[in-house]
């Protein structure tokens, strides 16, 4: 497991490059943002994590081995790589993955993703807009101020309050 702090007196543009596993994203009060990656040490290892300007970035750089299933807590195929990212209210949010499923909680000023399968749950509110491309996931979101603009070949669509 890895453990990464940054100073970021002001909101981040958080961006999640990983092949497989789960994202967790909160924000929070504070001048700090923090990334915990867990996985295998070789997967720890090929995983950059970098504050480029207002920038946050993770990125997994290693060989992406085949098709993941994975099943609870279970996986065949490969271990799961996990991302737990804390940064201010009002960040904004790029997930890119071929199989991780997401977890968001706080505010946020807008939200891209893109998954070949993974599931996203968003639990809070997105200010501005959102993105999500997804080929096989189910996508939940409580509040999206702006548009939201989802294309899915197979999952549900759960949005309470969209005000674009």
């Amino acid at each position: 497991m890895a453990v990464h702090s940054f100073p970021t007196p002001e909101p981040v543009e958080l961006i999640v490059k990983i092949p497989h596993g789960d994202i967790e994203v909160e924000t929070i009060d504070g001048d700090e943002s923090f990334v915990t990656v867990e996985g295998t040490e070789r997967q720890v290892e090929q995983t950059t994590v970098e504050l480029q300007g207002r920038k946050l970035v993770v990125e997994f750089n290693g060989r992406k081995h085949g098709i993941i299933v994975s099943i609870g807590d279970f996986s065949l195929g490969g271990n799961k790589l996990r991302v737990r990212a804390t940064v201010p209210h009002g960040s904004s949010v790029n997930l890119q993955n071929a199989a991780a499923d997401m977890d968001l909680r706080g505010q946020f000023s807008s939200l891209d993703t893109k998954t070949a399968s993974g599931d996203l749950i968003v639990r809070g509110d997105v200010e501005g807009k959102a993105e999500v491309k997804t080929v096989s996931g189910d996508v939940h979101v409580e509040k999206i101020g702006g548009n939201l603009d989802v294309k899915s070949v197979s999952g549900d669509l759960w949005a309470a309050v969209v005000g674009g």
